[in-house]
Formats: structure tokens, sequence, C-alpha cells
């Protein structure tokens, strides 16, 4: 579990096999992911398994992370959110490639402060309790998720890719708060050097995000992504983990 000043990312389960079955399956996600082909639920349990057998990073070159917030006291369970797509790979991460890729699901692709990681799961026996003194019952529910991918060992690089699915769950700094949290991650613990994203020109909110994060331009790719609208250019962005 990594913790981050308003969210937490945590790895993939099992039971978060039909909210990727849905997000990834989202047209307006597609449309910053680059996906063109729906994906099964096998498929998407296939990849489930791949990240929980644990060194996923160093074989495939991808970690998927699931972001979740804290549900106000008091508040039921939620679970996923609605629809509407994306501050995503390529919208709040810029990353235009996101989806069960080659790899599994999504070239996309903390939290409670301090205790995030310290926090139990509803309905916490007595006994449990006394055996972890530090852990409360507050309930969380996931709002999206965060990549890296192209994980390159020998020159310590990566791609970034982040997905905030539901529309009323942006602009809350989540995004903000789960990129800072990883790349914190990859600098620390991974002893990576640079991460990296792709951003269409036309995606505001995810260069704002980028660039606010201290990712510098380094190159425009002209006509690289066709639209509805007709090509448009794709920004390349970059930040060295100093």
């Amino acid at each position: 579990m990594l913790s981050g000043g308003a969210v937490r990312l945590r790895a993939v389960e099992p039971e978060d096999a039909e909210l990727l079955y849905e997000w990834e399956n989202d047209p307006a996600v597609w449309a910053v992911s680059g996906t063109t082909e729906p994906f099964s639920r096998e498929q998407i349990q296939r990849f489930i398994e791949r990240q929980a057998s644990g060194g996923d990073l160093l074989r495939t070159g991808q970690l998927r992370l699931m972001i979740e917030v804290p549900e106000p006291a008091g508040a039921a369970e939620t679970g996923a959110a609605e629809t509407g797509a994306a501050e995503t790979g390529a919208a709040e991460t810029g990353v235009a490639e996101t989806g069960v890729a080659e790899t599994g699901v999504a070239e996309t692709g903390a939290a409670e402060t301090g205790a995030a990681e310290t926090e139990a799961e509803p309905g916490m026996t007595d006994e449990a309790k006394a055996a972890n003194p530090n852990r409360t019952s507050r309930m969380f529910r996931t709002v999206g998720t965060i990549d890296l991918f192209e994980y390159d060992v020998l020159h310590g690089r990566a791609g970034i890719g982040i997905l905030i699915y539901d529309r009323s769950d942006r602009g809350r700094g989540y995004a903000a708060d789960a990129v800072e949290t990883l790349c914190r991650y990859a600098r620390e613990r991974l002893r990576m050097h640079q991460l990296w994203c792709n951003v269409g020109a036309e995606n505001e909110a995810s260069l704002r995000l980028f660039r606010g994060l201290g990712f510098r331009e380094i190159g425009r790719k002209r006509d690289w992504l066709w639209t509805p609208d007709g090509y448009g250019d794709e920004i390349m962005l970059q930040k060295i983990l100093e």
C-alpha cells in the first residue's frame, strides 16, 4: 500500500474485475487510451492473475495500482464510480496508452496520509482490533487506476498513465496526489531516474496536471493522433526524478 495526502494506491485484487471490465470497455476512455477492441472478462481476469503473482513490473514492464479515497464518516460503501470518462492516461494523465494492452490491462497503466496504511477492513472484529491497535475500520472506495509501463530497468525509466473515471471525482486533487505518490515510489523504491508520458495536445486537463507536477515538454509529434475531428498532435513530457 502506498500512501499520499488524499489517496492511497493498492494492488489490483480479484474483486476489481468487474470494475476494470466496465472502465476498460468505456468508449470515452478509449478516446484517450488508444484502445480499438473490447476486452473480455477472461482477458481482465488473466491480467489480474498476472498482477497478483508478483513481479509483473519486471516480467511485463507494467505495474497497475488502484487509486482509493476514504469515504466521508458515515458514508455507505460505494465501490466504483459511475460513468464519465477519464482524467486518464491521456486525460488526467496523459498517456494515450491505457487499456488491457499486450501486457494485460492497460498501458495507461496515500491517502489517508499516514493513517491510510493502517486502515482495517469494515467489520473488523474486536480481536483483530486488539491485535492491530493502530488500525481503524474506515471505508475506502476506488476512483481510478495508475500505471507504470514500458519499464526499462537498464535506463531507469517508465511511462506513467492515470485514470480518474467519474467526473465527480475529478478536480479534487486525487490525480495529482496519485502521480506524486507514484513518482516518490519510483524514485525511492525502484531507483528510477525518470518518468514520461504522451498527451494529446488538446487534452488541456492532462497537460496542466503533468506540467504542474514538474513534467517538461520534450517533443511534439505532428498529426500523431486520429480523432473524429481530424488528426491532432501528441506531446511528450518527461520528469527527472530528483
